[in-house]
């Protein structure tokens, strides 16, 4: 941008000092315009979109500081660097220019060389600032469309892998069926084999759809939800393969009455989706997932656990702890929907359960818990649950870093 092109707004009462400081500037090689009091002031700087303005604080009406409280209220406008012009030059002045949200304070009489060298600065750096917020908004959607063109080439892959695995699947299926061959042959062992690995298979296309769904959730629509009523809209969307493997889920909630929380829906069931699905993909027919969540201060910690005594634990090379380099991308997307919300998911090192929390809407004591539920803070909690025992009792790292 040329000189030529940067816009300065002198604002003062006196003629003789706005023409002075026109003159100039105008021979440094800028745009000027003026304005003498402080409702023109405002009105040219809507208008012209200055690059600067100059301001004197003493005027009739609006005085300068008033001018610029006003401009920082606008977002056309609030990013105009102002220089205040005064013949006040206590600190106490100075200071109510910069609270006012002026960049720069210059006393009368003044000397022009400053002012042009305190203008070229505080131009520099507006222009560079408007360049760095134009190349971020470049860059935004530039990422934005490669990850949408990204997204649409995963689910155009995962739609075109699942369907030739299914149907292969299913003819392994009854290809056993018709040559009826003994469970112990070397036949069967094979078409065991080819089982396994469409499944694993079926398994990572699950998880690409699933971190596809959650990534692009850029845009948050956080919704008031009933906590018991959103897991059983889990478990039944889950229910295509929670069927398919005879697995049934249990929600047990710890507390009397209904409990809420705020988040968005639909990222959450994704992520409570993926857990469901795992775990029932390498659980026995007929075993049962079991939901439990507590109310512990201001969040609502829910655990996700099998009652067949599986080894559910995510490998530590996996999730990026005990010194791993790499975390598996799926478990590094679902702790980042959660942390949307404050929330936080992990794995309980000694039991396997998958953890995780979301805030508790405190909605009237009356309504949402009832005469017997009580509100308990973390420390209350684990002192009150000491029974090694108990099955239902708090887990002992609630808090888990």
């Amino acid at each position: 941008m040329t000189k030529s092109e940067i816009d300065i707004l002198i604002v003062d009462d006196v003629p003789d000092n706005r023409r002075l400081l026109a003159r100039m500037l105008k021979r440094r090689g800028y745009t000027v315009d003026t304005a003498s009091d402080g409702l023109e002031a405002i009105e040219k700087t809507r208008a012209l979109i200055p690059s600067l303005i100059l301001l004197d604080v003493a005027m009739p009406g609006m005085d300068g500081y008033q001018v610029c409280q006003t401009l920082k209220t606008e977002d056309a406008l609030r990013e105009i660097p102002v220089i205040f012009l005064s013949a006040h030059s206590e600190q106490v002045d100075k200071l109510r220019g910069f609270q006012a949200g002026g960049v720069d304070y210059v006393t009368k009489p003044f000397h022009f060389h400053e002012v042009a060298a305190r203008v070229a600065a505080h131009i520099e750096l507006y222009l560079q600032k408007q360049e760095n917020e134009q190349l971020r908004l470049k860059e935004q959607t530039y990422f934005d469309k490669v990850n949408h063109l990204k997204n649409e080439l995963i689910h155009t892959m995962t739609h075109d892998l699942k369907n030739p695995l299914t149907s292969i699947k299913l003819s392994v299926s009854l290809l056993q069926r018709m040559l009826t061959l003994d469970a112990d042959s070397k036949e069967s062992r094979y078409f065991g084999k080819i089982e396994d690995d469409i499944d694993r298979m079926l398994i990572l296309i699950s998880r690409l759809l699933n971190l596809a769904n959650i990534e692009t959730s850029s845009s948050v629509k956080l919704s008031r939800v009933d906590v018991f009523e959103f897991l059983e809209s889990c478990a039944a969307k889950a229910g295509q393969v929670l069927k398919t493997n005879n697995i049934q889920i249990r929600i047990v909630p710890h507390f009397a009455g209904s409990i809420h929380s705020v988040f968005d829906p639909a990222q959450v069931e994704s992520v409570i989706e993926k857990i469901l699905v795992e775990m029932a993909m390498r659980m026995s027919p007929g075993s049962v997932i079991e939901i439990c969540f507590w109310v512990v201060g201001q969040e609502i910690l829910f655990s996700v656990s099998d009652q067949e005594g599986l080894d559910m634990r995510i490998p530590p090379e996996l999730t990026g702890e005990a010194g791993s380099d790499e975390a598996e991308p799926a478990f590094s997307i679902l702790s980042a929907a959660f942390e949307r919300y404050g929330g936080r998911i992990w794995q309980d090192p000694h039991t396997q359960d998958y953890r995780f929390t979301l805030p508790f809407l405190n909605i009237d004591a009356s309504e949402s818990a009832g005469a017997s539920f009580k509100t308990q803070s973390t420390r209350e909690v684990k002192e009150e649950s000491n029974d090694e025992e108990d099955v239902f009792k708090i887990p002992n790292k609630i808090v888990e870093e």
